[in-house]
């Protein structure tokens, strides 16, 4: 019979096997979905990320406290509204299921810090795939329509 500790991994392995499979999925497709489609994929995986974070920290009875390493990433790591410079972002965090399922295995800490990584890239990109698109017309802001007519 598996012990509550057993159970509470084997769930978080689930739980990073559907978030990485779905993160797997979206990367390539970046450039040719519409970025609303991209934003709530990447909005529905960093809030999956997020509450696997949480468990994660729970299970390596971790403080709630932002730790040194995490205040140097975030300092470094600048957001960005260009799709140009948040693909190459994004795609830096592009490691199969099995490579996080061994490395949970192995590591449970590097995970974490893998997976927190992750939230908080996605996190800073999100403005680069807004979920509605304006421009300028005539001095005025325009929300424009994702409708296309042929003439």
């Amino acid at each position: 019979m598996a012990t509550k500790a057993e159970d509470f991994e084997d769930n978080i392995r689930k739980s990073i096997e559907k978030i990485i499979t779905r993160y797997a999925i979206l990367l390539p497709n970046l450039s040719k979905y519409e970025d609303s489609k991209v934003n709530r994929e990447l909005w529905d995986i960093r809030s999956d990320l997020e509450y696997m974070i949480v468990e994660i920290k729970h299970f390596l009875k971790k403080d709630l406290i932002e730790e040194r390493w995490q205040k140097i990433f975030t300092n470094e790591l600048k957001g960005t509204g260009s799709k140009t410079k948040a693909i190459p972002m994004l795609r830096e965090y592009s490691k199969t299921e099995n490579d996080l399922i061994e490395l949970f295995t192995k590591d449970k800490e590097k995970c974490y810090r893998y997976l927190w990584k992750l939230k908080e890239t996605i996190t800073v990109v999100l403005a680069a795939f807004p979920t509605e698109k304006f421009s300028l017309k005539n001095g005025k802001l325009v929300k424009d329509s994702e409708e296309i007519f042929e003439i």
